[in-house]
């Protein structure tokens, strides 16, 4: 409910800024030279957009989905799952 109140507005504004954006992806990225103008100017261009501020609430506050653990059972193809030893997530 916050997230709909001029707060969260507030919030998603002062998010979207291509500076932060930037500042977030660096903690994401384990090779940080990765965060460039290339990665940065999509998302800050699609912050602009219509809906975006509701999509920006959705995530935020929307179903996580199924946990991974909980459907792999049901997997009978084979599949190669990567994680690195330095993944930040």
């Amino acid at each position: 409910l916050v997230l709909l109140s001029p707060l969260g507005r507030w919030l998603f504004d002062s998010l979207r800024g291509a500076d932060n954006i930037a500042g977030i992806l660096q903690n994401v990225y384990k090779n940080t030279e990765r965060v460039d103008s290339n990665l940065v100017q999509p998302i800050s261009q699609a912050a602009e957009d219509a809906g975006a501020f509701e999509a920006f609430v959705t995530i935020l506050t929307g179903s996580p989905g199924v946990r991974p653990e909980k459907v792999l059972p049901s997997v009978d193809i084979p599949v190669l799952i990567l994680w690195g030893e330095e993944d930040n997530i």
